[in-house]
């Protein structure tokens, strides 16, 4: 039986990370019983030159338990998720490019990451290979004296309401939507987000919403598509769905009071307005499938350059649905999540099905894990700077 050692990195939100634990132990044993996985959650702080002093230790009965590593411990992959939110991208830089000494696999190392966090760069992607994405601009700091020109060019294009953002943003934080003909209350957002970052301004897309008797009216509904790379190809693993928590809210993220719901709920549950007047729509299986290649498909252009080594392996898509006058269904991709969250509120995409969708993460990690865990290349002779994450 091949054993594989995976650590699971983490910063924050530890009770959140032993739940993802349990789910993904629940997804090895589903993938294979002749692949051993074993589980590890370990701190950031809990990694020095010589790999990881100690973590939380998943037993067979899915116990959790506290395990100091003698020796220190040298996993065959890492996956790096939650860390403190004012020093993220700065400690997961850091992860990534010391781990690079060591023979191991990244799930998301670095590299790929970083272009998941820039939003716009990710929207330029996407464009670049066919995808159809809500059109864009970004304002950037430097760009104080051509920022009015810069949105009057792009007000001549759309005619849509807007939503405006830090470009490297997460979880809806500092989000705002504005009607298009207000431009002094536009200038005055831009002003305030370059502060901070780089602005990213956006068409409002998607026009499908999410709609059940007794609930709160007509919701606003992003779907979050989990997508792993197996080793050949991108899948579409597993998802859920963020709504609005009323029908005048237009964020979607549950750290703005959004609400995460089951993603198939929400598929049988959608409605469009035409005319002023509520019609539902069932997305077809066909559809269904379109939905998760959009996602694979995302992904895919995001990693377009790179080598293996340094793809993002696995991610959280983020995507809008919008029919046609003619009914047909366009998924609408919106932003990558290099860290996912919400992994333990995720399950098999069905749509309208008489089977039971089961909770899944993945599987095609473990696929990749199976295949490619001792084929990379020895990196111990590389030189690489050491990091204190104490």
């Amino acid at each position: 039986m091949k054993k594989i050692n995976l650590s699971l990195i983490f910063g924050a939100e530890r009770d959140y990370l032993i739940q993802t634990l349990s789910f993904l132990k629940a997804d090895a044993l589903s993938y294979s019983e002749r692949l051993k996985i074993n589980l590890y959650g370990v701190h950031y702080k809990e990694i020095d030159k010589r790999g990881f002093l100690r973590g939380l230790s998943l037993k067979e009965n899915l116990e959790i338990k506290e395990k100091k590593f003698i020796p220190s411990l040298i996993p065959d992959a890492i996956w790096i998720l939650h860390l403190p939110r004012d020093e993220e991208r700065f400690l997961h830089q850091n992860i990534s490019l010391f781990f690079k000494k060591f023979p191991l696999l990244q799930i998301n190392p670095y590299l790929s990451t970083k272009r998941a966090e820039d939003k716009f760069r990710t929207l330029n992607l996407w464009l670049s290979r066919g995808l159809s994405t809500p059109g864009g601009i970004i304002i950037r700091k430097k760009e104080q004296k051509e920022k009015e020109d810069k949105l009057k060019r792009f007000l001549k294009k759309v005619n849509r309401p807007l939503y405006l953002q830090p470009n490297k943003g997460t979880e809806g934080r500092d989000t705002f939507r504005v009607e298009c003909a207000k431009k002094r209350e536009i200038i005055s957002l831009i002003d305030y987000l370059l502060l901070e970052d780089d602005v990213l301004i956006r068409e409002e897309r998607g026009n499908l919403f999410y709609f059940k008797e007794k609930e709160r009216g007509m919701r606003r509904v992003v779907f979050r598509i989990n997508v792993g790379y197996n080793g050949k190809k991108f899948i579409a693993d597993s998802g859920f769905a963020e709504v609005c928590l009323e029908e005048k809210s237009f964020i979607t993220s549950p750290e703005r009071g959004g609400e995460i719901k089951s993603i198939n709920e929400v598929l049988a549950n959608l409605y469009f307005i035409q005319r002023g007047r509520k019609y539902r729509f069932i997305p077809h299986p066909l559809e269904i499938e379109k939905i998760k290649e959009t996602a694979e498909t995302s992904l895919l252009a995001l990693n377009w350059g790179l080598n293996e080594e340094e793809f993002l392996k696995f991610a959280g898509v983020d995507l809008l649905l919008e029919v046609n006058g003619k009914g047909k269904l366009n998924p609408l991709p919106l932003e990558i999540n290099p860290r996912p969250a919400g992994l333990n509120h995720s399950e098999e995409i069905k749509g309208i099905s008489q089977d039971l969708p089961r909770r899944k993460i993945t599987s095609s990690l473990f696929e990749l894990l199976q295949g490619n865990v001792g084929n990379y290349p020895q990196l111990t002779e590389k030189k690489s700077p050491r990091y204190s994450y104490k």
